[in-house]
């Protein structure tokens, strides 16, 4: 691999103990730039779960705001998007895929618990 890199002229004049220092300077970069991205996620799904919490039509994802209601929640939907990819390095997504991520989420959070339901009720299989 060493070679291939010299060949390629990527190492132009460094040592082996320079290019270990540059990787493990280039992995301390990495972890660092991640780290502020799993924060900012967790800081949007904080933002998330406070919006639904407000506007718990929108986390049971019911329907009964008038005639409107698809409107008005489409456009609440928004409003929650542009509060969470205002945040900085999380993901940037648009309303609808919004809604999409707490559906999943939901959703994963519903068959875990049932899971825990099951296991919680059952006897065990046994003779």
């Amino acid at each position: 691999m060493w070679e291939q890199l010299e060949d390629k002229g990527l190492l132009k004049g460094m040592d082996e103990k320079q290019l270990k220092n540059k990787i493990k300077n280039l992995k301390d970069v990495f972890r660092q730039e991640l780290a502020k991205i799993e924060r900012s996620k967790k800081t949007q799904h904080c933002k998330s779960m406070s919006f639904a919490e407000i506007h718990s039509n929108l986390a049971k994802d019911s329907v009964g705001l008038g005639g409107r209601s698809k409107e008005t929640i489409n456009r609440k939907w928004d409003k929650l998007a542009i509060c969470l990819n205002t945040h900085g390095s999380g993901p940037t997504k648009n309303g609808q895929c919004w809604r999409k991520y707490w559906i999943d989420l939901k959703h994963r959070i519903q068959s875990r618990a049932a899971q825990y339901r099951q296991g919680a009720t059952g006897t065990g299989g046994g003779c």
